[in-house]
């Protein structure tokens, strides 16, 4: 959801602006709860990060938003929850200073410097020695990883159009704004670029290091995710001093949320326009609604059973969208 200035594509954020300045130009401004109009109905399915910010939109721009979340919690990734007698994030840590679009939410919704927090370098180790991890492309840094040879830094330049490239039309938290880029494994680019050793050095050294915990294998995760971050070199990753869910709670706190809700199946379009979406309540009982605007929040390998209609091309896309989760081991160490 960043709202970066140099990105040359649309946010959705600016489509929504845009709606609002087409159809509710005759809204009163007012605070953000008196600016429904219950004639526009927005359904959003999922309560993360994607789902709140796009009900926040869209309720800004005037729908009468209704959340459905499966869970009996908000947050998605960016939950926090307590296991033993620990409470800490569950997925997300950390967020990048370049999601300028996320930062501006925040601001608006009073929580900024609830949001940054500590930053700087990792400190990792090799079988060569100690050196300063960033998750950006530094090659500053990257020359002071013991181990890497200078034939490796001498072919680094290699890659720099397209980090500059992607760093210009591809903003990293809408990443379908960088689809072109989606082609092919960070591994296997970088090996494709630099060559075999050269580019085998930099996973090991430098992008293993920082995305392999996270359950981002070089060779089966895109290039497109990795770059779009390693893109943002002027940036820094802080783990936010409200905890990594500050943004999910305060949108939860004002958004109309019906949780433990299961979509079932959203059907095809009819003669207006419209999908229904087919619904358990809390209590399991069947519902339909027929709203204005879907939007379907949750992962992708979710879309392709929910959403009917769907072309053969739009269904393969989204049954190989795979987003693999790590396990998070909690110790309590007592003196």
């Amino acid at each position: 959801m960043n709202g970066d200035a140099r990105s040359k594509g649309t946010s959705r954020r600016d489509v929504v602006k845009g709606l609002l300045a087409a159809g509710l130009a005759s809204v009163s401004r007012g605070s953000f709860a008196q600016r429904v109009d219950p004639g526009r109905k927005a359904v959003v399915i999922g309560a993360g990060i994607a789902g709140l910010s796009a009900a926040y939109d869209l309720r800004r721009a005037g729908f009468d938003v209704e959340i459905f979340e499966k869970r009996a919690w908000s947050g998605g990734r960016m939950i926090e929850a307590w296991m033993g007698p620990l409470y800490g994030f569950t997925h997300a840590a950390g967020v990048a200073t370049s999601n300028r679009e996320q930062f501006a939410l925040a601001r608006e919704l009073g929580i900024a410097e609830q949001l940054m927090g500590e930053g700087g370098y990792s400190r990792v180790e090799n079988e060569y020695g100690e050196y300063d991890l960033a998750a950006f492309w530094r090659p500053d840094l990257i020359a002071k990883v013991p181990g890497i040879t200078q034939d490796t830094l001498r072919r680094l330049p290699a890659v720099r159009a397209d980090i500059e490239r992607i760093r210009q039309e591809v903003d990293p938290c809408l990443l379908a704004t960088g689809a072109g880029f989606d082609d092919e494994t960070i591994g296997d680019y970088l090996e494709r670029m630099l060559g075999k050793e050269a580019g085998t050095q930099i996973v090991r050294y430098w992008i293993d290091p920082f995305h392999e915990w996270a359950g981002w294998p070089a060779y089966a995760t895109s290039k497109l995710p990795v770059l779009a971050w390693q893109a943002q070199y002027d940036s820094d990753f802080v783990i936010p001093s409200g905890g990594i869910g500050v943004l999910t709670r305060k949108l939860a706190s004002i958004l109309p949320i019906t949780h433990s809700t299961t979509v079932r199946f959203i059907s095809p379009p009819d003669a207006e326009g419209r999908h229904t979406v087919h619904y358990l309540t809390p209590d399991f009982q069947p519902r339909t609604i027929r709203p204005d605007v879907v939007v379907v929040a949750t992962e992708g390998k979710f879309v392709y059973p929910l959403v009917q209609g769907l072309t053969p091309a739009q269904e393969a896309f989204f049954k190989a969208i795979d987003f693999t989760k790590e396990a998070i081991i909690w110790y309590v160490v007592h003196p």
